[in-house]
């Protein structure tokens, strides 16, 4: 009598496997769009900005925000990084920049040093940059 060898696991490992990459191969982040020109860009103070626009801030301030905000011939990019516990915060532009559907904003939140004194009370740091108007969408890293 011949013994038959079964190929049933190996096929289910083999299965379990195809089915695991391709469902992780539609998990994978899509790229960013690529750079085409950085943008000429002014920062601005809230006394600089539209009425409009601080109500919207003042709105979304306790929370993490981006806004893209466009009247007459500008467009506003405000990112927000919400209610901190003290004060000493700066937020520095890394890049403002065009793609081929969007204007980009990168910021980063710079904490207070370890020693530095700081006002010890709930501040809500944003950031404003100015540009041109235009028709595209805000996008923020």
């Amino acid at each position: 009598m011949k013994k038959f060898k079964s190929h049933l696991p190996a096929t289910v490992l083999l299965i379990v496997i195809t089915m695991g990459s391709l469902i992780c191969s539609g998990c994978q982040k899509k790229t960013a769009e690529e750079k085409i020109e950085s943008v000429d860009y002014t920062v601005c103070k809230e006394s600089e900005l539209p009425d409009n626009l601080v109500e919207i801030i003042n709105e979304k301030k306790n929370e993490e925000f981006e806004i893209t905000y466009t009247q007459d011939e500008y467009t506003y990019l405000v990112k927000g990084y919400g209610k901190q516990k003290s004060g000493g915060y700066n937020i520095t532009v890394d890049d403002v920049y065009y793609t081929s559907s969007k204007v980009c904003l990168a910021t980063t939140l710079v904490g207070p040093a370890e020693n530095e004194l700081v006002l010890n009370a709930a501040t809500y740091p944003y950031i404003t940059v100015k540009v041109e108007a235009l028709d595209k969408e805000g996008s923020f890293e």
